[in-house]
């Protein structure tokens, strides 16, 4: 998931977030102020009607690496996975390594050895700055170059810096803009190009519930969010006659490092905390992206309820401003109720 970090305190982020309120008109019209759904789940790679050739789970060791010689794939299927370092996206690699040819990518080229291992006739783990447009040429051109073609890219690459605007510095628009729109636009456009001469191929955009329903205190977060799922969703029509399909997820807030980060900028994350105790898990949206695999939807949000809330609550935007100052409070509140927890 991870790309470019600047520091320890940047850490990275891949879902936002929901609430919860007794008012009525905050759970249609608040983005952030949503009840826990009531919804029917899969448990965790549980998903029924999989297409996906192999069901052998990826043995680890200690340290993340396979412990045993693992056979090549029952598939000729490849796969480039950005932020596979870490999150998000080192589950989603890890789901599928026995089942499909893998690049895994990420700025920390170490950790990815320590996850998947050194290089092998299934696996290349590549450097890969999404921000920088060699960088993918190289890593596109290093994938066709070991597996001659290219089936499946994963954006999942991203960054968050909580950030009210009169606070902010320069880096929190190019640090957004660069790794969660720009490295978004470069793959999937390099990617296309590949995947039309073979005449088929699918990308997999990461983009929030942040980049439906806006959210005060996340604005550089919720602007390239927006970006990212405007641009696949226009992807979509222009690359589906082409046998290209292009889908978008949209995940609820996700308990990945950014979440840890948050509670320590509780006044930027306020609203984020204003939500349901119970947050996403990194096998929830694993799950999810596997689903893209096999169903080629055009958007998944997660959960399904909430992202139609979300598009409802973004529709009156004025009345959800009215509702900010109490949802600020009682994010607050949570974010007091989890540090005394810890």
């Amino acid at each position: 998931m991870q790309a470019n970090r600047p520091g320890p305190a940047h850490p990275f982020l891949q879902g936002r977030t929901g609430s919860v309120d007794a008012d009525s008109a905050a759970l249609i019209l608040s983005p952030v102020n949503w009840p826990t759904p009531r919804i029917r789940t899969r448990p965790t790679g549980s998903w029924p009607g999989s297409r996906l050739p192999v069901e052998t789970p990826l043995m680890l060791s200690a340290t993340g690496a396979d412990q045993e010689k693992r056979s090549p794939p029952m598939t000729t299927k490849t796969a480039i996975v950005t932020g596979a370092a870490s999150g998000i996206g080192a589950k989603f690699a890890r789901t599928v390594r026995d089942r499909l040819r893998l690049t895994v990518a990420d700025i920390q080229a170490e950790r990815l050895e320590e996850l998947f291992g050194k290089e092998s006739a299934d696996l290349l783990p590549l450097k890969l700055d999404v921000t920088n447009v060699e960088d993918w040429k190289r890593a596109l051109d290093a994938t066709l170059a070991k597996y001659g073609r290219l089936d499946y890219l994963f954006n999942i690459a991203g960054v968050s810096l909580p950030r009210f605007i009169l606070d902010a510095e320069p880096l929190h628009v190019d640090r957004h803009i660069d790794v969660n729109t720009k490295g978004v636009l470069y793959g999937t456009t390099l990617a296309a190009k590949i995947m039309q001469r073979q005449g088929s191929g699918h990308i997999v955009n990461i983009s929030s519930l942040a980049g439906i329903a806006p959210v005060a205190g996340l604005s550089y977060y919720t602007a390239s969010k927006f970006a990212v799922r405007g641009f696949s969703l226009a992807a979509a029509q222009e690359l589906r006659p082409k046998g290209i399909h292009v889908t978008v997820i949209c995940p609820d807030l996700v308990k990945t490092a950014m979440y840890d980060h948050q509670l320590t900028v509780p006044e930027e994350s306020a609203i984020t905390f204003s939500g349901p105790k119970k947050v996403l898990s990194v096998e929830d949206v694993a799950s999810a992206l596997v689903e893209a695999m096999e169903k080629k939807p055009l958007e998944i949000t997660i959960p399904p309820s909430r992202g139609l809330l979300a598009k409802l609550g973004c529709a009156v935007p004025s009345l959800a401003m009215v509702l900010a100052p109490r949802l600020k409070k009682k994010g607050l509140r949570r974010i007091e109720e989890i540090k005394r927890s810890l």
